[in-house]
């Protein structure tokens, strides 16, 4: 639908100039060492094979270098390409309600929990995957409820596999798509003659047939690399550990209206009995709209419609909640379709109930999270401004004129500051740069291995300012200007003992809680001092350089 590419491109204007962050330059690093399309499929990240996007990274590689527009381009493409099938599957399902499938499609694009699968690069395995895993089932949902011909379904439900197999090679948690599939047959597709017995072995048969579609990703990935992911062969972590805390997390990350899209991760932990509350909530309606159409009671397809739904939701959840991962909003990114598909439901299931003036709920919603896609696409452009300046500043090179000669770069440097995310934490801001991912595009750019040493480590950039000045006996010491006591309090909780990373060290001297003010002395080793020269300061957005 050109309307709706168009309104992809339109709300990520501003994020297609932004520049590689995070695990961006680790991607980046591997696919300009591999000789051809051959060893590009071989690639594999922190253990994980996922060639539908190593491969995409490689082609833009080849094609653009290092210009970030082609690649953010790639990730536009491939997420029109998912609100059109959403748009498609909700047509078809809700045929009577052509205004369902509009408010789906621009929900999932507006939600600004998504922005970390978009605009960060590295989340293209992510989008592909749902993208790929909405074409399988809207596939199978043209086959089960259309009127095609025998050569038709043979080649709907061809390329319905094709599609959960592609999915498969891009994220494992597009794995959970047999669930689907299996969810969608018992819910739409029960004949008036059919048995619940009879419906649930149609759709364990089916289930069972995609299930071969997953497997087969685990055959291609044992044949070409040997492995498969670690996340799924992995030992299962202690899920009493997690779920009282991350679950709930997710719940209010991921859900619509998006009133705590923006909410930092602390404060998301002191609200966890509503996670927990809306939940539960769910769940209830959930085994509500399953009794509904087991009894055969539903008025419309929207208790089926809510039902899959949930089951979307929760199955693509569980392999995030298996490998016990670090908190991240990509990680909810497909889950978030089934969440669209829910709160489009239960829209449509009360509706009759409510004002007129009511049906303007949708659009306004779509209005706010399109306001904030916007906002947090330019957090990853301001995140990608950072990013360049450390790179820039660590290599004394402007980026245009990089990368250097293999080895051209220091082999030592040193960062006072080095922020972790950009206008929030991990549940809220744009990612930056871990110290592993800045060595990677230090490596990336020409540097052969770097040593690179850090002394204070804030989270988030945007939370303090710095000046470093003369201290007692020549040395220099750092001032730190924190703008909010929360951020002081977990500065001073972290880092009360001092830091040394590498050879530089930073020991608190004194604190000021009134004015939110902490003070390190700053000591470079000795001995290696000839090695790093120049000390890197990270403020007000960018990097300086001073002399220790």
């Amino acid at each position: 639908m050109p309307l709706l590419c168009a309104l992809v491109l339109l709300l990520n204007l501003n994020a297609l100039r932004a520049f590689f962050v995070g695990d961006d330059f680790e991607i980046l690093r591997k696919v300009t060492r591999v000789d051809g399309l051959g060893d590009a499929l071989r690639i594999t990240y922190d253990g994980n094979w996922g060639p539908l996007s190593y491969v995409q990274f490689y082609l833009n590689h080849r094609t653009a270098g290092f210009d970030p527009m082609v690649y953010h381009l790639t990730n536009l493409a491939w997420l029109a390409l998912l609100v059109v099938a959403l748009h498609g599957f909700v047509r078809r399902t809700l045929p009577d309600e052509p205004w369902a499938a509009w408010a789906a499609a621009l929900l999932f694009l507006t939600h600004p929990a998504n922005d970390q699968a978009v605009a960060n690069l590295c989340g293209r395995s992510h989008v592909i995957a749902t993208a790929m895993a909405l074409v399988a089932l809207g596939l199978y949902a043209r086959l089960r409820l259309g009127r095609a011909g025998w050569a038709g379904r043979a080649a709907l439900l061809s390329g319905s596999l094709l599609a959960a197999f592609l999915a498969g090679l891009s994220k494992e948690s597009a794995m959970t798509l047999p669930a689907w599939i299996a969810a969608f047959e018992c819910l739409f597709c029960r004949r008036r003659e059919d048995s619940l017995a009879r419906t649930a072995l149609r759709a364990i048969a089916i289930a069972l047939l995609f299930l071969v579609a997953a497997l087969a990703v685990f055959g291609a990935g044992l044949l070409v690399v040997g492995r498969t992911s670690p996340k799924i062969e992995g030992e299962s972590p202690d899920l009493g550990a997690f779920l009282p805390s991350d679950l709930a997390v997710y719940a209010l990350i991921s859900s619509v209206p998006f009133p705590f899209a923006w909410v930092d991760l602390p404060a998301l932990q002191r609200l966890q009995a509503l996670g927990w509350a809306a939940l539960l909530a769910v769940v209830a309606a959930g085994v509500r709209c399953l009794w509904l159409c087991g009894s055969r009671r539903a008025g419309s397809r929207a208790p089926a419609l809510f039902a899959l739904g949930l089951t979307i939701a929760a199955t693509t959840l569980l392999p995030v909640v298996y490998a016990d991962l670090q908190l991240q909003r990509r990680y909810v990114f497909i889950s978030n379709v089934g969440t669209v598909l829910m709160a489009v439901a239960a829209f449509q299931a009360l509706r009759p109930r409510l004002p007129r003036a009511s049906r303007v709920v949708p659009l306004l919603l779509v209005l706010a999270g399109a306001a904030g896609t916007v906002q947090r696409n330019d957090l990853y452009r301001r995140a990608g401004d950072v990013v360049r300046s450390a790179i820039e500043t660590a290599l004394a090179t402007p980026i245009d004129r990089l990368p250097l000669a293999e080895g051209g770069g220091p082999s030592h440097v040193a960062f006072v500051t080095l922020p972790r995310y950009y206008g929030g934490d991990r549940a809220s801001g744009a990612i930056l740069m871990h110290i592993s991912d800045l060595r990677a595009a230090l490596r990336l750019f020409g540097t052969t291995r770097p040593e690179i040493a850090y002394a204070l480590r804030c989270s988030h950039a945007q939370d303090y300012a710095t000046r470093v000045v003369a201290g007692a006996d020549s040395a220099l010491d750092l001032i730190v200007s924190f703008r909010s006591r929360r951020a002081f309090r977990a500065a001073l909780a972290r880092d009360a003992d001092g830091i040394r990373r590498g050879a530089l060290s930073a020991e608190l001297v004194s604190s000021d809680p009134d004015s939110r003010v902490l003070r390190y002395r700053l000591t470079l080793d000795p001995e290696r001092r000839a090695d790093y020269g120049e000390l890197l300061l990270y403020g007000d957005g960018r990097f300086t350089r001073l002399r220790p």
